[in-house]
């Protein structure tokens, strides 16, 4: 029997060939599926690695799952469009009345396209991009992805919070370009301003010089001056520039040198006090104070304790 005589006889039944057009369609479908997403994947990665500046490569990278995302809706709607046409249905009136339909799914699914153009339009303002420190909607932390229509965020505990576009109303990025570490540092009242802000200057130095931190510090040491005086002590406020993400990590490394430093000199970091002052009644005389000794609740009233109320 000829082979190719029986393969004619098969495919002259409508079904098969209906079949084997819906195998065919699927197969091409599902390779162009699979061949987009590693022909943009590596495309956009071998143009990252060519990149010598993090920023532009991260947003790079941060397009490829919205680039893949729009191929796979193109590719999944051609060929839902060519197996109805296989199945013998006209897609001239289906199109038309999908446009009708769309239409309609457009007035009611106006949170979806919002969603969507608020994300193109983050993108291309480059408000935030995959591997950003970023305050978002109540949450602070790293973007991980960036989707068609919202954005995972993982933050210090872990907890990974899915933020829609259209609920973003602010983005504050705290890691883009570069970050300052901004400390008021407090002193006690009687300690000198410009021996404390010597110290600073010191520490700031001798840190800026580290072999670990010296490469992820781009400035010397701002010293803005006094910035309050305060119930306590004086706010002595200070500005040192980084890397973007190397803020927190210096920041809790220069405070824990400043206590240092401030231990060996001598300067006071003050608790919180308060100073109280007793008024005085119509005639000029303040109350009595009764002060009591660690003997008993009221020294006045031990043998030998004497009065010590004082006016």
């Amino acid at each position: 029997v000829s082979f190719v005589g029986w393969l004619s006889t098969l495919t002259s039944f409508a079904w098969v060939r209906t079949a084997v057009s819906l195998v065919v369609i699927g197969a091409v479908a599902l390779l162009l599926w699979s061949l987009s997403d590693s022909i943009i994947e590596g495309t956009l990665r071998t143009q990252a690695r060519r990149l010598d500046n993090a920023r532009k490569r991260s947003r790079l990278l941060t397009v490829t799952p919205l680039l893949q995302g729009t191929v796979r809706i193109t590719i999944g709607v051609l060929a839902l469009l060519l197996i109805l046409a296989q199945l013998g249905l006209n897609i001239g009136p289906l199109l038309a009345g999908a446009g009708i339909i769309g239409l309609a799914v457009g007035f009611g699914a106006q949170s979806l396209i919002k969603d969507l153009l608020i994300g193109v339009t983050l993108l291309l303002e480059d408000a935030a991009s995959v591997g950003d420190v970023i305050d978002v909607g109540g949450h602070i932390g790293e973007v991980e992805a960036m989707g068609i229509r919202m954005l995972r965020l993982r933050d210090l505990d872990g907890t990974v919070h899915l933020v829609p576009y259209s609920e973003i109303t602010t983005i504050s990025n705290l890691t883009k370009d570069f970050a300052y570490v901004l400390l008021d540092v407090r002193v006690a009242y009687r300690e000198n301003v410009d021996q404390v802000i010597d110290a600073l200057v010191d520490v700031a130095s001798a840190f800026r010089h580290d072999e670990d931190f010296g490469p992820v510090i781009l400035e010397d040491l701002e010293v803005m001056g006094v910035n309050s005086l305060g119930e306590s002590g004086v706010d002595v406020r200070i500005r040192l520039k980084t890397l973007p993400l190397e803020r927190f990590h210096v920041g809790r490394e220069f405070r824990r040198r400043i206590k240092a430093r401030f231990d060996e000199d001598g300067i006071e970091i003050p608790y919180p006090h308060r100073v109280i002052r007793f008024g005085v009644d119509k005639s000029g005389d303040a109350p009595p104070l009764r002060l009591a000794s660690a003997d008993g609740p009221d020294a006045g009233d031990e043998p030998g304790g004497g009065d010590r109320s004082r006016p």
